[in-house]
């Protein structure tokens, strides 16, 4: 049987739902298109279920791949990107007021491959009116509240850490240089007092979802309201299945508030799960021995950091294989 009714606004790919369940999404769209009986709404329900269909199948890939180079997969994808777009353009002429595709439009501006200001202003804007339409739209006040405060680089570390990793090597010393950047490319005005408030609500109105709690801890993070912050990113893991991709995320981004706060114990163990739930999660393995130098613990960081150097070769060797 055919997925067609379920919400795609609350599936993750591949997890919740299958790449062929997806296709079979989309044919059970193209059949509703090609069978067109005269229904506006119907007709705009399968271009819409058509256009969320394929962005999963995109999410899919994105899921599957490191983080690190799914900048190229989106990039990669502009084809399908303008042809999601087009679709979901047909199904706001269909039905103007339809809040779906108004959020799945607002989507379609973030995930420009480079968006710029004028993109998250008229995402901004089509989240709010899909809001407007649909107040107890969970899905588009969390998106909504990424664009007010969008942290495009927040995962990108700025330094290199194979050579940190040699310095601190050399000195045995632990520091604690774990600050994440800022990204304020642009004359955006980024809101995150407006982001804070659209992730409560997503929240309050879906609070077993751990994306929610995972994006307003990241806010907590920048406002640097570490204790708020550690209290979010808890609820996320708490809500969340091992099988979710960002857990791996959940421990480590916990572990560097416990980091700030000097709580070395708490993040020694949230790296170690961390590790444990993705084993050549390096940056958790670097962490880590931070934590143990500064607990004094030098034997336990030194042991961390050549398994860190040792994988990072591996890597490196690895990717200039032909």
């Amino acid at each position: 049987m055919s997925k067609y009714n379920v919400d795609l606004d609350y599936v993750i790919p591949p997890f919740d739902i299958s790449r062929d369940e997806l296709n079979d999404i989309i044919a059970e769209a193209d059949r509703i298109i090609i069978e067109n009986n005269g229904n506006s709404e119907e007709l705009a329900v399968a271009y819409l279920k058509k256009a969320q269909g394929m962005q999963k199948l995109v999410d899919c890939t994105q899921y599957e791949t490191q983080e690190k180079v799914q900048k190229e997969i989106i990039s990669s994808g502009e084809d399908t990107q303008s042809e999601i777009k087009k679709l979901v353009e047909k199904a706001l002429e269909l039905s103007p007021n339809m809040p779906e595709a108004l959020m799945q439009m607002g989507k379609i501006f973030i995930n420009t491959p480079e968006p710029t200001d004028e993109h998250f202003v008229k995402a901004i804007e089509m989240y709010s009116r899909a809001i407007q339409l649909k107040p107890d739209y969970p899905a588009a006040y969390n998106n909504r509240g990424n664009a007010y405060d969008p942290d495009i680089s927040k995962f990108f570390w700025p330094k290199n850490l194979f050579e940190d990793a040699n310095n601190i090597e050399g000195e045995l010393v632990g520091t604690l240089a774990v600050d994440i950047p800022d990204t304020d490319e642009g004359s955006f005005k980024k809101d995150s007092i407006k982001a804070i408030a659209d992730f409560s609500e997503a929240i309050r109105l879906r609070p077993h979802d751990p994306v929610y709690y995972f994006n307003r801890g990241l806010k907590y993070t920048k406002s640097k309201e570490h204790e708020k912050a550690i209290d979010d990113f808890s609820s996320a893991i708490k809500c969340s299945s091992d099988d979710f991709k960002k857990k791996t995320m959940l421990f480590h981004t916990r572990g560097e508030e416990y980091m700030k706060v000097k709580d070395y114990k708490k993040a020694i163990s949230d790296f170690t799960e961390s590790i444990r739930l993705s084993p050549n999660e390096t940056e958790s393995l670097f962490l880590r021995a931070k934590c143990h130098l500064s607990n004094g613990e030098h034997d336990k960081g030194a042991a961390d950091l050549a398994e860190f150097k040792h994988l990072e070769i591996f890597k490196r060797n690895v990717k200039v294989q032909p």
